[in-house]
């Protein structure tokens, strides 16, 4: 799933939808807080009106608009809302957010190994694929 949804907030190029995805800051998960600091209502309204600098932001944070889309999927309107159970939304996320980030950031806490239905997931090495899968899938853009 990680692999289908690793590029998905490339899509989603409207500020309005993007300023809900950052509004909820109150949520006590350690990932998604680190998530939504890094980016922040302010940031999409400093880009919103100049399309080329809405998208480049887009693609600048495509993989923490992925990760938070795919956290909050079932609590945002029907159109966002993605076919993921519930057990396996913080795993993908962090899959996904990894695959665009600094490396360094699979050496945080919230990068050891998951659980979901008795099954240990290996979250690093999951990671660390897709992004080797992602590097050699680039076109010369």
């Amino acid at each position: 799933m990680s692999i289908y949804l690793h590029d998905i907030g490339m899509e989603l190029i409207n500020a309005e939808k993007l300023k809900l995805l950052v509004a909820k800051r109150n949520y006590k998960n350690s990932f998604f807080q680190y998530l939504i600091s890094k980016i922040s209502i302010q940031d999409i309204e400093d880009v919103e009106k100049d399309e080329k600098k809405l998208y480049s932001f887009i693609r600048d944070n495509h993989h923490i608009i992925s990760a938070l889309w795919i956290i909050q999927c079932k609590s945002l309107e029907q159109e966002l809302n993605l076919p993921i159970i519930d057990d396996f939304k913080q795993i993908i996320a962090k899959i996904c957010f990894a695959h665009n980030e600094d490396i360094e950031i699979i050496n945080e806490d919230f990068y050891k190994n998951g659980h979901v239905h008795s099954m240990s997931v290996d979250i690093k090495t999951l990671s660390f694929l897709l992004r080797v899968g992602d590097a050699l899938d680039a076109d010369r853009e």
